[in-house]
């Protein structure tokens, strides 16, 4: 059984605990991101928590590591495609990033924001020439005329995305989103959902560290 800790112990440190460190004590009993946005999402709940990062990278590593394979079905039975324009495409979706990276991108952004947006890029012919993913905190999503609008700001320029003529704008974007019972627009995060467990560790991390 485990002993009960010793209650005259305890006492004794808190009779003896100054006027600073009760101020340390008392500042650190309130979140420490009450703000439910992407950046405190993702320092709080991505970059400062290991296992939250962990998770996180776990499922998008393993998302990106599964081979994608291209079949036809017809009477005859499901055959397979070696050699087709998506292939090449998703093997290379832009100059800088991988199969892999786009697929662990587009899971990591899901999992810290509950959003994934692909930009697609086509060529005259309305082909598919690129595939790039936006940051989800630039993205702010508007009615415009019964139409969905996407604004997506960088570098002081806004951009903006209608989801009602995109084939003559040469441009596609897909949103990718979880399910938020209270917003039309906009996925619910699953760290948000974790917060609270998220500060918790946060906090008795620093906690060990400062005190």
């Amino acid at each position: 059984m485990t002993p009960l800790p010793n209650l005259r112990a305890i006492q004794g440190i808190l009779c003896s605990t100054n006027s600073g460190d009760l101020s340390f004590l008392e500042s650190i009993r309130g979140a420490i991101w009450e703000d439910r946005n992407y950046e405190n999402f993702a320092q709080n709940g991505y970059i400062k928590n290991v296992i939250a990062f962990r998770a996180i990278h776990m499922i998008a590593t393993a998302a990106g590591s599964v081979r994608l394979t291209l079949n036809k079905i017809t009477k005859g039975g499901v055959f397979q495609i070696n050699n087709h324009p998506i292939l090449k495409l998703l093997a290379r979706p832009n100059s800088s990033m991988t199969r892999s990276e786009l697929i662990e991108g587009i899971i990591t952004y899901r999992l810290i924001s509950g959003n994934s947006y692909i930009l697609s890029i086509k060529n005259s012919e309305d082909v598919i020439q690129e595939l790039h993913l936006l940051r989800p905190d630039r993205v702010e999503i508007a009615s415009k005329n019964g139409y969905v609008l996407y604004k997506y700001s960088v570098n002081d320029e806004v951009h903006e995305f209608h989801t009602n003529h995109t084939s003559l704008l040469h441009h596609s974007l897909l949103h990718l989103k979880n399910f938020h019972p209270l917003n039309d627009w906009y996925g619910l995060s699953p760290i948000e959902a974790a917060s609270y467990s998220i500060q918790q560790h946060n906090q008795a991390s620093y906690l060990r560290e400062n005190i």
